[in-house]
C-alpha cells in the first residue's frame, strides 16, 4: 500500500562529475551533446588480432589536479586518477568539499567497477611467464585491487562513513547507486558519494575480440544484427546522494531524485545473459511497484543499447513488454562514451540529469540497417524527438552474468507516494561453512572445540613455493558427497566456488528453507570475496606470457572476474531477486552483512538476503606475505601469535560461510524457519580515511563503528556477553584493533578464530559471526587451547572452552585500508 514518504527516505542527488570521452566536465559533455556526434575512434598503437579497427572512447584534453604529486602521477593507476578528479567535481556541486561542509557530517562512498582496470601497467617475469615474488609486486597487487580506488578517493577527501566496492562487471555502478541509498535510509550516514573509473586495457582489448563482441565501426545500438559489437571506452562517473531531508536542511540545490530500483539475476548462465529479456522485465517492473510513477508515465529511456545484438535484442524484448507498442523515446550513451564498464550505468545517470536540466538530452547515434534490431518497435531518441526538461525517466542496465538493473528518476516533487520503508527485525535463520576446520557447522564446531588448529607446514604445489609455508588449508574437498542437489555446471568451476555453493546449500537446509514457499524474485545475494577464481587468474597471467591467447584463453578472462562467483549460485538454486558482489579486503564479509541488512530494510519486494564470503589461498598472497617484513609468521612451531607482539606474522586460511538473513515478517507462520531467533540488532561501518597509510593507529573509527553499532542495538558495553575479535596476527593491525576495544572490561569473554582458522581474507568475519550464532543457540563459548597473551585494552581472549548463555554478542572487522564494521548480535526469547 502506497503511503507519503517521509523526507529521510528520500534520496536525492546533489552533485554531478564526469570525464569521458565526450568531455573532461560537464558542460563539455553537453556541448558534445548538442553537436550529436560519436566522439568514438579507432584505437592508437595496436591492432586487434581479427583486423577490426577497435573503435573505442578515450578520454583527453584533462589535466590532473595540482594537488597530485609527481610522484602520485606516476604510481597511481589511470582509472584512480580519472575518478578522483570527477569525484571532486561532484562533492564541490553538492558543497561537500572538505573545510567546506558542515561539521559532523558523514560521508561514505561507494564504487561500482569492472575491476578490468587491475591490468593496467601488468607486469611479469618474461623468462617465466610467472608473478614476481618481491616487494615492488606486493606494492602493485595491492594498488590493482578493485577496492583501492574507494579507498584512496576516500582518503584524499577525508569520507570517514561507509565504504564498499561493487565488482559486478558492467552493473557495478549501478550497484554502488542503489547500496549508498540503502545505507542512507539506514542511517549509516548523511551524505554518500557514488561512482567509478574505468579504463580500457589492452588485455580487454584482446579479450573482448576474442570472444567477438568488438563492433566492426562505431558501435551502433539496436543496429546490425549481422555485424553488430561494442565500442569499448575509459571514463569516470561521480554524484553525491543524500536524503531530501539532510539536502534541504544544507539548502543544497536538489538536481534529481532516485524515485525507485529494482534488480533481478537471470539464473541462466555464470558469464552468459538470458537472451529472453525475462530477467531485465523483472527488474524494471520491480522498480515500478513500489513507487508513485506508473510506466506510462516516463518521458524516456536511457536504455543499456551495447550494440551487442544479443543484448540489444533482449532489452527490445523487455521495454515493448513494460510499455506496449508505444515505448517512451529511447536512447543510448554507448556512441558518446564507449562501454565503459562498470561505470556505464552511472554515466548514463549523469548524461540523463544534466541533458535533463539543461533541456540537451543525448541523442541516439545509430544507422538504420537491413538487419536492424526493432527499428519498427522502438520509438528512439532524436533530433525530431520533442525537448524533454521535466517529468520521470528509466535508466536501464545489464552485465555479464545475468545481472540487471532498472532506475527510476524524476524531479523531486513536494510530496511523493511510495511503498513505505519498514524497519523488520533482520533474523539470521541459516548458518553454512566450508573450512579447514570441517565442513558443515557441526564438523565445524566440533573442531572448534578441540586442541590444535588447521593450521599448519604446508608444501602445496598450488602455493608455488620453494619452501614450507603456514596455512589452513582445504586439501581434500569431496564435492559430490557433500552437495545434496547435484549440479553438473560445478565440476569445471574453481574451488572458490565450489566451497561457496556448498556453504550456501547448507545455510538454506539450515533456515528449512523451501524453494515452493519463497518466490526466487524475493530472495536477494550478495557475495563478498577478496581475490576471487585465483587460479584462474594466475592461468590468465601465463597465458599472456605465452603469447598464447584465444577465444579459450578469453572466457578464462571472463570466468575469472569477480561477479562470476554470484552468477554460479544463482542459477544453482534459482534465486531470481537482487544480485551483487562487494569486495572490501580482509572483513569483507561483514561488510556485506552491514550491507544486506540495510538493502533488506530499503527492499520492500526482497524477503530474505544470502551474505556469503569465500576465500582461496594463491601464490600470489604467498608472494605478497612473504614480501612484507612482519606479516609472514613462521611454520616453526604452527601456532600464531594472534596479539602478541613477541611472535608477528600471519598465515592464510581458505573457504566459505554462508548466511541466510529474513526478514521477520516475511516468514511463514507455522514452519521451522527462525526458530532459534538470532536478531541482528545493530549493525555499522566507518573509514580511517587517514593521510598516509589510510589507516589510523589508534583504532578510533573501528572504535567509532563499534560504538554506533551498540547505540543502535541499545545494548551497552557492560552487557556484552562475548565479543568476537578479528586478529590479523601483524603487530600494527592488532594494536589498532585493541586500541579501538578500549572501554570493553570482559574477562574471558572474547573469543578470535584466527589461530584455529588463519587469517581468511573475505570470510573470516562471517566465520565469526557463524560461530557467534552458535554460541548463542549452545550456550557454549570454544576457547584457543594455547598461551594468550594479556590484551591492554581489559579484553581476556578465552582460552579454554566454557559453558554460559550468550545473549548479546558483538562482532567487527578491518579491512588493510581502514574500512570498518560492526555488528551487534541478540538472542531473543522463544515469545518473542
Amino acid at each position: 500500500m502506497m503511503a507519503c514518504l517521509p523526507l529521510d527516505s528520500r534520496i536525492v542527488v546533489t552533485g554531478l562529475g564526469q570525464l569521458s570521452a565526450s568531455g573532461s566536465d560537464i558542460g563539455e559533455m553537453l556541448e558534445q551533446f548538442r553537436r550529436a556526434e560519436s566522439p568514438l575512434a579507432p584505437m592508437n598503437g595496436f591492432e586487434l588480432p581479427s583486423g577490426k579497427p577497435g573503435y573505442v572512447g578515450n578520454v583527453t584534453g584533462w589535466r590532473a589536479p595540482q594537488s597530485f604529486t609527481r610522484s602520485q602521477m606516476r604510481n597511481l593507476d589511470r582509472g584512480t586518477q580519472l575518478g578522483y578528479v570527477a569525484a571532486c567535481q561532484a562533492l564541490a556541486q553538492a558543497g561537500l568539499v572538505e573545510g567546506l561542509r558542515p561539521a559532523g557530517v558523514r560521508i561514505g562512498i561507494t564504487v561500482g567497477i569492472s575491476g578490468a582496470s587491475q591490468y593496467q601497467n601488468f607486469f611479469f617475469s618474461a623468462s617465466t611467464g610467472e608473478l614476481p615474488r618481491n616487494r615492488r609486486f606486493a606494492t602493485w597487487l595491492l594498488r590493482v585491487e578493485p577496492q583501492f580506488q574507494a579507498s584512496w578517493i576516500a582518503k584524499q577527501c577525508r569520507l570517514h562513513g561507509p565504504q564498499l566496492t561493487y565488482p559486478a562487471a558492467s552493473l557495478g555502478s549501478a550497484l554502488a547507486l542503489a547500496g549508498a541509498a540503502a545505507l542512507l535510509q539506514d542511517g549509516k550516514a548523511d551524505a554518500m558519494l557514488v561512482g567509478g573509473a574505468e579504463i580500457h586495457t589492452l588485455a580487454n582489448a584482446l579479450g573482448m575480440d576474442s570472444l567477438g563482441v568488438t563492433a566492426e565501426g562505431r558501435c551502433n545500438p539496436f543496429g546490425d544484427t549481422e555485424a553488430g559489437g561494442m565500442s569499448f571506452g575509459e571514463g569516470a562517473a561521480y554524484v553525491v546522494v543524500e536524503t531530501l531531508a539532510s539536502a534541504l536542511d544544507r539548502k543544497a540545490e536538489v538536481l534529481a531524485e532516485l524515485v525507485s530500483f529494482g534488480f533481478s539475476a537471470d539464473a541462466y548462465s555464470d558469464v552468459g545473459n538470458d537472451p529472453s529479456g525475462a530477467g531485465m522485465l523483472r527488474a524494471m517492473r520491480t522498480a515500478f511497484s513500489t513507487c508513485d510513477v506508473e510506466a506510462d508515465e516516463i518521458r524516456w529511456v536511457r536504455a543499456c543499447g551495447t550494440g551487442k545484438p544479443d543484448q540489444d535484442m533482449a532489452e527490445l524484448y523487455a521495454l515493448t513488454a513494460l510499455f506496449g507498442e508505444q515505448t517512451p523515446p529511447v536512447t543510448s550513451t554507448e556512441p558518446f562514451f564507449g562501454h565503459v564498464n562498470g561505470v556505464s550505468p552511472l554515466l548514463g545517470v549523469v548524461a540523463g540529469i544534466a541533458g535533463m536540466r539543461s533541456g540537451t538530452l543525448p541523442s541516439l547515434l545509430r544507422s538504420a540497417t537491413a538487419g536492424s534490431v526493432g527499428a519498427e518497435k522502438l520509438n528512439f531518441l532524436d533530433s525530431t524527438s520533442p525537448p524533454q526538461t521535466a517529468g520521470p525517466w528509466l535508466v536501464s542496465a545489464v552485465a555479464f552474468g545475468g545481472n540487471n538493473a532498472a532506475l527510476v528518476f524524476d524531479q523531486p516533487r513536494q510530496k511523493r507516494q511510495g511503498e513505505p520503508r519498514s524497519v523488520p527485525d533482520i533474523l539470521i535463520t541459516g548458518c553454512g561453512c566450508v573450512s579447514a576446520l570441517g565442513f558443515g557447522v557441526e564438523a565445524f564446531w566440533e573442531r572448534l572445540h578441540q586442541q590444535g588448529s588447521a593450521l599448519s607446514a604446508t608444501e602445496n604445489e598450488d602455493f608455488d613455493t620453494s619452501e614450507p609455508m603456514l596455512a589452513a588449508t582445504i586439501d581434500s574437498f569431496p564435492l559430490n558427497k557433500l552437495l545434496r542437489q547435484k549440479n553438473r555446471y560445478l565440476r569445471r568451476c574453481e574451488r572458490l566456488i565450489q566451497f561457496a555453493v556448498v556453504s550456501t546449500e547448507q545455510a538454506l537446509l539450515d533456515a528449512g528453507w523451501n524453494p515452493r514457499q519463497h518466490s526466487p524474485e524475493r530472495t536477494g545475494l550478495l557475495m563478498a570475496l577478496s581475490q576471487g577464481a585465483i587460479s584462474l587468474r594466475q592461468q590468465f597471467i601465463a597465458d599472456l606470457a605465452s603469447e598464447n591467447f584465444g577465444l579459450s584463453e578469453s572466457r578464462n578472462m571472463l570466468r575469472m572476474a569477480r561477479f562470476v562467483a554470484a552468477s554460479e549460485l544463482a542459477r544453482s538454486f534459482g534465486l531470481k531477486g537482487y544480485m551483487g558482489t562487494v569486495t572490501d579486503g580482509v572483513g569483507a564479509g561483514l561488510q556485506a552483512l552491514v550491507q544486506g541488512c540495510a538493502l533488506l530494510r530499503a527492499s520492500p519486494h526482497m524477503d530474505s538476503l544470502l551474505v556469503v564470503a569465500a576465500d582461496q589461498i594463491s601464490a600470489s598472497q604467498n608472494g605478497w606475505f612473504k614480501s612484507l617484513p612482519g606479516a609472514w609468521a613462521s611454520p616453526e612451531p604452527p601456532q600464531l601469535g594472534i596479539y602478541d607482539a613477541s611472535r608477528p606474522g600471519t598465515a592464510l586460511g581458505e573457504g566459505a560461510a554462508a548466511i541466510l538473513l529474513q526478514k521477520r515478517d516475511a516468514l511463514k507462520p507455522g514452519t521451522q524457519q527462525g526458530k532459534n531467533r538470532i536478531r541482528v540488532a545493530g549493525t555499522s561501518a566507518t573509514s580511517d580515511a587517514m593521510p598516509g597509510s589510510g589507516l589510523d593507529p589508534k583504532g578510533r573509527y573501528l572504535g567509532n563503528a563499534i560504538d554506533r553499532a551498540l547505540t543502535e542495538s541499545n545494548v551497552a558495553k557492560a552487557d556484552l556477553d562475548l565479543v568476537q575479535l578479528q586478529g590479523y596476527g601483524i603487530n600494527s593491525f592488532d594494536s589498532r584493533e585493541l586500541n579501538a576495544y578500549t572501554g570493553i572490561n570482559l574477562s574471558g569473554n572474547a573469543c578470535c578464530l584466527t589461530p584455529k582458522l588463519g587469517l581468511c581474507l573475505a570470510s573470516g568475519a562471517l566465520f565469526s559471526v557463524v560461530t557467534a550464532v552458535q554460541c548463542m543457540i549452545r550456550s557454549q563459548v570454544p576457547g584457543l587451547d594455547s598461551p594468550v597473551p594479556a590484551l591492554q585494552s581489559g579484553l581476556q581472549l578465552q582460552r579454554q572452552s566454557r559453558c554460559y548463555p550468550v545473549r548479546q554478542c558483538l562482532i567487527s572487522a578491518s579491512s588493510e585500508r581502514g574500512a570498518n564494521s560492526a555488528v551487534v548480535l541478540a538472542k531473543q526469547d522463544a515469545s518473542d
